[in-house]
């Protein structure tokens, strides 16, 4: 088998997989050939686990010729040198092959970067915007931008949205910018108090809460987010984020077998639970500083970076 052929396959297996985790009802119905993924229950009919392969191995391949020519551009107003351009376009390019992988999309039309002098990092109508402070200072978070760009189906969903440009950003870029500024998410989370943390209920159905820029709120609605999404990612693999982005509605009974309020509890069971990180486990952090960063105070007057 050669490299390609083993690479899609290495796709295809996760997302069967994950369609499988939806139960003996078969998965998700009316998911239409365009989303890029198709379970065992299609259009009211069921499919047979090997030719829900092959489809999905077939829709698979599309993505990943057509991610490969959507064209990037960087540009800017600003006193940039090649070396910073250039330092962008390849974070943003390795971003968007492993974005289109994970998640099973494409994107056939042009991406413009634009290094603006000032504002905060933004992606609106297929142009990301990263101000050159936060270039510079390594705060730009470029990945999670890229990653709106290319997931623009549930953009209603802001819980969703945010959590996969969160957990996007942590795991195929740095975390040096917002919303954990260097700390891990579920660092973050572990220390958060009841005050801090809200249902997952509440952040699922709150669209308001994730465009108060500046405010504390905002902040740990994107924290909880990812490091929500990161649970999923972790515990029931990537097949289900493609499966939940992919739906027509982002129904986690359908796709995981269990509501919300259920895996909220498992989600945090599984967070509060890890080890504290530490140096001879990789760990960036010990748990002073994080508890530092969690206290009210700190999450007041919020900037973007």
């Amino acid at each position: 088998m050669n490299t390609e052929w083993k690479r899609r396959n290495e796709l295809v297996e996760p997302m069967v997989a994950g369609c499988d985790a939806a139960g003996p009802r078969g998965g998700i119905s009316g998911i239409s050939r365009r989303d890029g993924v198709l379970p065992h229950r299609f259009e009211g009919r069921v499919i047979h686990r090997p030719l829900a392969r092959l489809m999905l191995w077939a829709c698979i391949s599309i993505g990943l010729t057509s991610c490969s020519t959507c064209r990037i551009s960087v540009d800017t107003d600003c006193s940039v040198d090649e070396t910073e351009i250039g330092k962008v376009r390849s974070e943003i390019e390795q971003g968007r092959s492993d974005i289109c992988k994970l998640l099973g999309v494409r994107r056939l039309t042009p991406i413009r970067v634009h290094i603006a002098r000032s504002g905060i990092c933004n992606a609106y109508g297929g142009k990301v915007s990263l101000p050159i402070d936060y270039v510079r200072s390594d705060t730009a978070v470029a990945i999670h931008e890229i990653t709106h760009v290319l997931t623009p189906r549930h953009a209603d969903n802001r819980f969703l949205s945010e959590g996969l440009a969160v957990y996007m950003q942590e795991r195929f870029g740095h975390h040096r910018g917002f919303p954990n500024f260097g700390q891990p998410v579920d660092s973050l989370v572990k220390y958060m108090n009841e005050s801090q943390l809200r249902p997952l209920e509440q952040l699922n159905d709150d669209f308001q809460v994730f465009g108060r820029v500046g405010s504390a709120e905002r902040r740990w609605a994107y924290v909880e987010a990812g490091s929500f999404i990161k649970y999923l990612a972790e515990a029931y693999g990537d097949g289900v984020l493609r499966a939940l982005y992919h739906s027509p509605s982002v129904d986690y009974q359908a796709v995981c077998g269990k509501e919300l309020s259920e895996l909220e509890k498992e989600w945090l069971l599984q967070v509060r639970a890890d080890p504290e990180p530490t140096q001879e486990t990789g760990g960036q952090l010990f748990s002073s500083e994080v508890k530092k960063a969690v206290r009210p105070e700190r999450w007041t007057n919020i900037s973007e970076r």
